[in-house]
C-alpha cells in the first residue's frame, strides 16, 4: 500500500511539470513563450542589450563613439608615502570637508578620503600608486561615470594645490594642450626680457590683444627671465620669452596647464631652424640623454608648422615647441601637459545615426522602449571597424527549448505509467508480475489519451498537426521532435505554429485537469491517494484490534499459569508433609 502511495505522489509531481509546460505553450490564457522577445547583439564584445516589457520588433544599427568614464586625478610624485607632509587645512571633494593635520602622510590623505561619507552616487576613492621608493601619487577617482560626476572641490587652504593636483588655473589638473593667444612685437632695444619688466610689458603691448591686466595681477616667476605665470580676475596666462633672433624677443602667452620644463636640446647643426620633418628624428637623437626614448610607433601630430609638435607614444604625450635661442641657434623644448589620468566623461554612441549620450555604460533603460544597453567597448577601432546590429525579435531559441521540455516531459509520463500499470507474464516459469497501479483502468486510460492528444486535429488554421512541425510518435509510442523542422516553420509560419499549440495545448490542459486540479475533493490521483490510506488506516485499526486480544489472550494465559503453579506448590507442601507423617510408623526404637 505506501508503494501504491509513493507512486500516487511521484505521478503527480510529473503530471504537474508537464502542464506547466503545456501552459507555456498555449497563448489562448497565459503569456507564453510565442510572447517573448530577446535583443541579439552582432558582437556581444561590444555591446550586450535585453528586453523587458514593452520591447517591440525592430533592428537598430549602433556605433559606440565612446564610452563613459570616471573622473580620476593624481597628485604630482611625492617623495614618501608614509612620512608627514607637514600640510595643514582642509579641503572639500563633492562637497563634503576632509581636514588633514600636520602630521599626516600621503596615506592618511588616502585614509580620510576614503573613510568619509560622501552623497550617494557621489562617492570618491582614494589609493596610492608608487612608482618607486621616493616616487608615490596620490590617486582619486569618482566612483560614477558621466561628466555630471566630474569630482568638484575647495582648496581654501590650499592643499590640494600643494599636492600638485591642481592646474595653475586653480582646476583640476585636466586643461588641453597649450594654444596660442598672442604674440607680442619686437621689444623696443632689444636687451631681452626680464621679471622687472614683463607685467608692464603685459599691461602696455597686450591690450590690443584684449588682454588688459589689472593692478592686483601677480606674476610668479617659473623660468627666471624665461617664463612667467601671471594671475589676475581667476585667470591665468603662461607666458614665455621667446628670441626670434639677435634683438628680437617676443612674448607668447598661452591659457594652458602650467607646464613643466622636461628637456632643451642642444643647438641643431646649421642654424636652419626646426622643421616638421626633422622633429621625431630629433627627440630620437638629442634628446636620449633626457630619458625620452620614443618607439618607432610613435605619432607626431603638428599643432603649428615648423613651430609646436604633440608627439604620442606607449601611452604618453609631449609637447615639443621650436624654441630660438638666437642667431643660428635653435632649441626644442619639450612639455608634458597635466591633463587628468581619466576626465569625466559621457558615453557617445549613435542608434540609427542619431547621436545619443549617457552617464554610464550600462543599465541604459531609457533609449529604446523595453531594452536595456550595455556598452563594453568602441566601435571602428583598430580590431573592429563593423557597426553592431542589433536585432530585437522573437525568441526562437526560447520556443525551440519550450517544445523540447514538453516532448521529453510528456515521454517522461508516458514511460511512468506504462512501467507502473503493466503486468509482465514469465510463460516460462508460469508467473505474472503486476505493477503496483496495475488494474487501475483510469491510469491506463490517461496515457491513452495523451497518446490521442498528440495526434489531435486542430482545424481553421494553416496548420492541423503537431506532425507538420516536426513532432510524431515513433516506435515504441516514443515521441519524437525534429528541431530543424520546427525552426523552419516557426520562420516560415510563426502565427500558423502558435494557433497549432494553442489547441493541442488545450486538449492536453483538458486531459490533465482531473489529475492535476487543486482542489482535493476532484483530484483523481489525491482520491486515490485518499482510499488508500482508508485502506492503510483500516488495517492498522485491524492490527491494532487484534493486537488487543492478543494481549488479554497472553494476561488470561498468564493469570492460568500462577494459578496452577499455586496449586502445584500447594501439593508438593501436602505431600512433604504426609512424607514426614507416614515415616513416623516405621521409626525403631
Amino acid at each position: 500500500m505506501n508503494i501504491r502511495k509513493a507512486v500516487y505522489s511521484d505521478l503527480k509531481t510529473k503530471l504537474l511539470a508537464l502542464e506547466d509546460i503545456i501552459e507555456d505553450l498555449d497563448s489562448s490564457d497565459y503569456d507564453t513563450v510565442f510572447d517573448d522577445i530577446t535583443a541579439t547583439s552582432s558582437d556581444t564584445d561590444v555591446l550586450t542589450a535585453s528586453v523587458a516589457s514593452g520591447a517591440t520588433n525592430g533592428t537598430y544599427t549602433i556605433d559606440v563613439n565612446s564610452l563613459a568614464t570616471a573622473h580620476k586625478v593624481r597628485s604630482a610624485s611625492q617623495t614618501s608615502s608614509s612620512d608627514a607632509l607637514n600640510k595643514s587645512g582642509t579641503f572639500t571633494l563633492n562637497g563634503v570637508s576632509i581636514t588633514v593635520e600636520t602630521t599626516d602622510s600621503l596615506m592618511d590623505i588616502r585614509n580620510a578620503i576614503n573613510s568619509t561619507a560622501y552623497t550617494n552616487g557621489k562617492e570618491i576613492t582614494a589609493s596610492i600608486l608608487t612608482a618607486a621608493d621616493t616616487e608615490n601619487y596620490l590617486i582619486i577617482e569618482a566612483a560614477s561615470t558621466g561628466a555630471s560626476n566630474a569630482i568638484t572641490y575647495t582648496d581654501t587652504d590650499g592643499i590640494l594645490s600643494d599636492l600638485g593636483m591642481l592646474s595653475g588655473e586653480g582646476s583640476f589638473a585636466d586643461i588641453a594642450p597649450f594654444s596660442l593667444v598672442a604674440l607680442d612685437a619686437t621689444i623696443s632695444g632689444g636687451s631681452g626680457l626680464d621679471d622687472s619688466v614683463i607685467a608692464a610689458e603685459l599691461s602696455t603691448k597686450f591690450a590690443n590683444e584684449g588682454i588688459t591686466l589689472s593692478g592686483g595681477a601677480a606674476v610668479t616667476v617659473v623660468e627666471a627671465n624665461e617664463r612667467w605665470q601671471i594671475t589676475d580676475n581667476g585667470r591665468t596666462y603662461y607666458v614665455e620669452n621667446y628670441e626670434a633672433a639677435d634683438n628680437d624677443n617676443r612674448l607668447e602667452i598661452y591659457t594652458s596647464d602650467v607646464f613643466t620644463f622636461v628637456a632643451q636640446d642642444t643647438t641643431i647643426s646649421g642654424g636652419s631652424g626646426l622643421d616638421n620633418g626633422v622633429i621625431a628624428t630629433e627627440l630620437d637623437t638629442e634628446f636620449a640623454n633626457n630619458g625620452i626614448t620614443l618607439s618607432a610607433g610613435a605619432v607626431v601630430t603638428v599643432v603649428q608648422t615648423n613651430e609646436r609638435w604633440q608627439i604620442t607614444d606607449n601611452g604618453k604625450t609631449y609637447y615639443v615647441e621650436n624654441y630660438d635661442a638666437g642667431a643660428n641657434n635653435n632649441k626644442l623644448r619639450v612639455y608634458t601637459d597635466s591633463e587628468p589620468l581619466q576626465a569625466a566623461a559621457d558615453a557617445s554612441f549613435t542608434v540609427d545615426d542619431i547621436t545619443i549620450t549617457r552617464g554610464s555604460n550600462t543599465g541604459l533603460d531609457d533609449v529604446i522602449t523595453g531594452v536595456t544597453l550595455n556598452l563594453l567597448d568602441v566601435t571602428h577601432t583598430a580590431s573592429l571597424s563593423d557597426t553592431i546590429e542589433l536585432e530585437i525579435a522573437v525568441d526562437y531559441t526560447g520556443i525551440e527549448t519550450e517544445v523540447t521540455d514538453f516532448v521529453d516531459n510528456l515521454n517522461d509520463v508516458l514511460d511512468y505509467l506504462k512501467s507502473k500499470t503493466q503486468t509482465i507474464a514469465d510463460t516460462s516459469a508460469g508467473t505474472y508480475t503486476r505493477a503496483p497501479l496495475a488494474g487501475e483502468t483510469i491510469f491506463s486510460m490517461l496515457r491513452s489519451d495523451l497518446l490521442a492528444a498528440v495526434q489531435k486535429q486542430i482545424t481553421g488554421g494553416s496548420l492541423e498537426y503537431l506532425r507538420e512541425i516536426g513532432i510524431t510518435i515513433g516506435d515504441g509510442l516514443e515521441i519524437s521532435l525534429d528541431t530543424a523542422e520546427l525552426n523552419t516553420k516557426l520562420q516560415s509560419n510563426f502565427e500558423g505554429v502558435k494557433d497549432l499549440f494553442d489547441g493541442v495545448m488545450a486538449e492536453f490542459l483538458s486531459k490533465l485537469e482531473a489529475f492535476t486540479v487543486t482542489t482535493s475533493s476532484s483530484n483523481t490521483i489525491e482520491l486515490y491517494s485518499d482510499s488508500v490510506d482508508t485502506r492503510i488506516e483500516n488495517i492498522e485499526n485491524r492490527i491494532e484490534r487484534m493486537e488487543k486480544m492478543l494481549e488479554l489472550k497472553e494476561e488470561m494465559l498468564i493469570q492460568q499459569y500462577s494459578s496452577l503453579y499455586t496449586q502445584s506448590m500447594q501439593m508438593n507442601g501436602q505431600r512433604s508433609m504426609l512424607g514426614v507423617y507416614y515415616s513416623s510408623f516405621f521409626t525403631t526404637a
